[in-house]
């Protein structure tokens, strides 16, 4: 029951990313159709191809995951009529019966006999004498009936039931079957997609936090030129309002106002005048005294 519960679960979490799957499609065809059949530009060609790219990796992740699940359906329900068949011959058990019963030492299953079973759902079981080490037999041992297994029970039941009991698995256990292999590939493939997805997705993230700097430090830049501004004009109104020398004067290099102007010339107010007249002065002359004879 324990294993169906669990396979269950197993079986929602993949029905949940086949959803999850399902939806990211959907928007990698949306974002296929939103561009031009025909890129013009290199940078549309290269996000075509990821798209398709994306694409592909997302049907093949959901045909696995598909195949996962009608693989855990198909074993939950070999499970459970295997638990059936195992309930209906253990509900047929009596005096006398050889069955598989687990050694409370160890919990591998040894043969024994039932000698009787109470109304609680436990037993009384005598161990036959074996010649395994660490286990001689000849022992009474009272167990849970649902613990004992028919003696006509394949080896990969006992190994199952005694990995179940022992919480790892026995030690005549020769490895996973072919299905189980299968399974552990699809799974490392859906991993692997996984795990090119969460690197994608800090790329991406990656780069969105440059591009966030970056309008930062634009929009920090704009803040600093309209502070700058904002200082400029309330300079030129205090000084226009006490009427300090210079403030209705612009730059010097600011470009003339008249076609005559020259850049740098006379540009303070006065861009275009003509030059300042002005007048030579005659060399002064000193008058001589003539002297007169006596």
């Amino acid at each position: 029951m324990a294993n169906v519960l669990l396979n269950k679960c197993k079986d929602d979490d993949l029905k949940a990313n086949l959803r999850n799957y399902e939806i990211q499609l959907q928007q990698v065809e949306a974002a296929l159709g939103a561009l031009n059949d025909e890129p013009s530009t290199d940078e549309e060609r290269d996000s075509v191809r990821e798209l398709q790219k994306l694409k592909t990796d997302l049907e093949t992740v959901m045909q696995l995951t598909q195949q996962l699940i009608d693989d855990e359906e198909r074993d939950s329900k070999t499970g459970a009529n295997a638990d059936d068949d195992e309930r209906k011959k253990l509900s047929e058990l009596k005096s006398g019966d050889l069955v598989l019963a687990p050694w409370s030492e160890n919990g591998l299953y040894y043969k024994a006999t039932v000698e009787d079973i109470t109304s609680d759902g436990q037993c009384n079981v005598y161990f036959l004498k074996n010649d395994d080490e660490g286990f001689k037999g000849g022992i009474n041992e009272v167990c849970l009936v649902s613990f004992l297994k028919p003696i006509q029970s394949s080896n990969q039941n006992k190994r199952k039931n005694i990995g179940n009991l022992t919480g790892g698995k026995s030690c005549d256990a020769k490895g996973a079957s072919d299905d189980e292999r299968n399974k552990k590939s699809k799974q490392m493939k859906i991993k692997r997609y996984e795990q090119k997805a969460q690197i994608k997705e800090g790329l991406k993230k990656k780069q969105q936090k440059k591009i966030n700097r970056i309008k930062e430090l634009e929009e920090e830049r704009e803040r600093d030129k309209n502070k700058w501004q904002s200082f400029y004009q309330k300079t030129r109104t205090i000084a226009k309002r006490y009427g300090v020398s210079g403030s209705g004067c612009g730059s010097i290099f600011a470009s003339p106002s008249t076609i005559e102007g020259k850049v740098g010339v006379g540009t303070c107010g006065i861009g275009g005048k003509p030059m300042t007249d002005y007048v030579v002065q005659e060399k002064y002359k000193r008058a001589t005294k003539l002297h007169k004879p006596t």
